[in-house]
């Protein structure tokens, strides 16, 4: 859902392909859904079996459901199962109305995809869209002490800056472009990004914003999960735009091409998305208030926290969980269990907070234009905000005399500051922020939110690829994906 996240495993790849291969290699195994008959120590009864059971209702979840509910057209005998700890589906891309009617989003403010099958997907749930324009925006804080809105992406606008950034940025940007074609093999994301940026916009912008958004420094992190190549900077236009500026106009951000427009659903903020999809499934394969709390993998059985403790037998899994979660649930005989979770327990992510401030009045003139702001700077908790109400009219209770943001903040993984990612804390550090940008006034403030999650974003850390290796096909050869 993070459009700076480009992952090498984008839908149509060879190792997406490849997975859904693996997923419905288990055809021959369809039949009706049946009892299974599972046998203690003490005693032997039945309990439901699953030809699919999945684990969890977020978009992962839900684009396998939707594929598995073509599948059963042609096997009308399928028997598929989805648990949901939570109420209704979306997970970490759900959205949530406060006491005082203010819509908050979690995660992912857009459904972005190159991807057909998934746009396909999304036309025939939403009826009714929004078309924004695209306004992305770092405000950083120049050599000089002055903060400045900078367009995204940062490398193509430097002529904003001061001129100490501007000289750092623009000797940097030279020199990767000197050496464009010149192959590099960076050891991690650090080397990466001053391989394809330059040392001086890493310095200025980079490493602080990546830094506080995964909240560990690039030098712990892989970049092989940075999938697309990027195009060398044009060095030429760089230097136009910035002769142009210094002559007193404004050179215009790049142009974003296809991506110059975004959309957003018109109603119930991007988890209708997700509940419009769900609705297009089975209802029956639903449910929720449904937690995973064991797994035996000798015999295939799943424990779930309902009402009460049940058990159910499943052909193939599909787990959208987080994987250190899930494999420390899991029991059986097999001797490598215990390096599995051993490996799990060395997989890092990061806690993500959702801070909601509902607002009267308008926004100020400087945010009037802008959708998405990002934070590399110290002087704020959060690393983005979205000004939500700009997105639909449904965000807020008083369209024309109300407004709202969002803001999001990562927490690591291992918080040495337990006081300071407190909720009352975070709050607040927030709206002081908000009131040192200049964006709100304590007066204007009639809604907070919070909401904090346990397992935010993945950080693809230096041996991540290795363990998820090891892991991943261990899983399969056990039916799960």
């Amino acid at each position: 859902m993070c459009r700076t996240q480009n992952h090498k495993n984008v839908p149509g790849s060879k190792t997406i392909k490849k997975k859904k291969r693996f997923i419905f290699e288990f055809v021959f195994l369809l039949g009706s859904h049946r009892s299974f008959s599972y046998k203690t120590s003490d005693t032997k009864y039945l309990v439901p079996s699953y030809n699919v059971i999945i684990i969890g209702s977020g978009p992962t979840a839900l684009g396998a459901a939707q594929r598995l509910l073509e599948l059963k057209r042609k096997f009308p005998n399928l028997s598929i199962a989805i648990f949901e700890q939570h109420g209704e589906p979306g997970g970490f891309a759900s959205s949530e109305r406060d006491d005082q009617g203010f819509l908050w989003d979690m995660a992912g403010h857009e459904a972005y995809s190159h991807y057909e099958y998934f746009d396909d997907v999304l036309d025939r749930s939403i009826e009714h869209w929004n078309w924004r324009e695209r306004a992305e925006y770092v405000l950083i804080k120049g050599s000089d002490g002055i903060r400045r809105f900078i367009p995204y992406p940062v490398q193509n606008n430097i002529e904003i800056m001061d001129k100490v950034d501007q000289k750092k940025c623009l000797s940097g940007l030279e020199e990767v472009a000197a050496k464009a074609g010149t192959p590099e093999n960076p050891v991690n994301f650090d080397q990466w990004l001053v391989s394809n940026f330059g040392l001086g916009l890493y310095e200025v912008y980079l490493k602080k914003y990546n830094k506080k958004f995964w909240t560990v420094d690039p030098s712990d992190m892989n970049s092989d999960w940075v999938g697309e190549r990027l195009t060398p900077p044009n060095i030429t236009k760089i230097k136009d735009k910035i002769a142009t500026y210094d002559n007193g106009t404004l050179a215009g951000d790049s142009a974003l091409g296809k991506n110059k427009f975004f959309r957003y659903p018109r109603y119930k903020g991007t988890g209708g998305i997700w509940r419009a999809v769900a609705d297009r499934l089975p209802r029956a394969w639903f449910m929720f208030h449904s937690k995973v709390t064991g797994l035996n993998t000798d015999t295939r059985v799943v424990r779930v926290q309902m009402k009460s403790i049940k058990e159910f037998h499943f052909d193939t899994m599909i787990s959208t969980a987080p994987l250190d979660t899930f494999v420390n649930m899991i029991i059986g005989k097999d001797e490598s269990l215990e390096e599995m979770k051993k490996l799990a327990s060395h997989l890092v992510f990061s806690h993500t907070h959702v801070i909601g401030i509902g607002l009267t009045g308008q926004p100020p003139p400087i945010l009037l234009n802008k959708s998405w702001i990002y934070f590399p700077d110290a002087d704020a908790p959060f690393y983005k905000i979205a000004v939500l109400s700009s997105f639909s009219d449904d965000n807020v209770p008083e369209p024309g005399k109300q407004w709202s943001l969002v803001c999001e903040a990562a927490e690591p993984m291992r918080n040495f500051n337990l006081e300071y990612w407190t909720k009352e804390n975070l709050i607040n550090a927030t709206i002081q922020a908000l009131i040192l940008y200049r964006f709100i006034t304590p007066d204007m403030i009639v809604s907070k939110y919070h909401r904090r999650f346990d397992h935010g974003y993945p950080v693809p850390s230096v041996n991540r690829e290795a363990i998820l290796n090891t892991i991943q096909p261990w899983l399969e050869s056990k039916g799960i994906y």
